[in-house]
């Protein structure tokens, strides 16, 4: 499973692989930013009537706003994005524009009940809305599928089946859950992207030095939601 821009997520791990380097989640640091889209055909008339009909289901646009990262940011986007075939593969993406605090987080079973008071992106019916979630405090992270929800109360994420993540259930209520979509990402995204300022410092995977970039990645949900 890939979550962008990680690459590959590991089990019991914060860090994603892309080849064999590892990366660390980070987000866009200028904007998130989604909407549903709706297909739907309009025919008016002149007595004033109007004839729709719905072309395709609902689906989601997320949209990440990058504004002068740095050039070891920058490789991670841009391996990822071969990595997956640009927008052959499907991978999946978190919409980091609906995060919500939990109240709290428990755990029974190896899957971790999520208090949340708005459900509204989520499902556990394959193949509709964010079948994912994302558990995220700004340093560690922990992600699995939604296998139960109580409308408006609390999302259950199955966090034992694959581990994703390391995040330990003391610190999962200190940061805020996501919904994680599969996503198509779009043909020629590197080209959104400009360089900038250069930056005086070595050019290593763990270093930040090079020209500074700005750009945009969009993404398009898989299912209808």
């Amino acid at each position: 499973m890939r979550i962008f821009p990680l690459g590959a997520v590991q089990a019991a791990n914060n860090q994603g692989l892309i080849g064999s380097i590892s990366y660390n989640f980070f987000e866009p640091n200028q904007e998130c930013k989604s909407q549903p889209t709706f297909n739907v055909l309009q025919t008016k008339y002149l007595d004033q009537t109007m004839v729709t009909r719905k072309k395709s289901a609902p689906f989601i646009s997320i949209l990440y706003n990058y504004n002068n990262i740095f050039t070891r940011e920058y490789r991670q986007i841009e391996r990822f994005i071969h990595d997956v075939g640009e927008s052959l593969n499907t991978f999946h993406a978190v919409d980091l524009s609906r995060g919500l605090k939990p109240s709290a987080v428990a755990s029974a079973a190896n899957k971790w009940s999520v208090s949340v008071d708005d459900t509204y992106f989520y499902s556990a019916t394959a193949g509709y809305k964010a079948n994912r979630a994302f558990l995220w405090n700004g340093n560690g992270w922990k992600e699995g599928a939604i296998t139960g929800l109580t409308l408006n109360a609390s999302i259950t994420v199955d966090i034992g089946s694959n581990n994703y993540g390391a995040l330990p259930l003391a610190n999962a209520g200190l940061g805020l859950v996501y919904p994680v979509y599969e996503v198509y990402g779009a043909q020629q995204a590197l080209q959104n992207f400009t360089p900038g300022a250069y930056w005086e410092e070595d050019i290593k995977t763990n270093e930040a030095g090079g020209f500074m970039y700005t750009g945009n990645m969009n993404f398009t949900s898989k299912y209808k939601v």
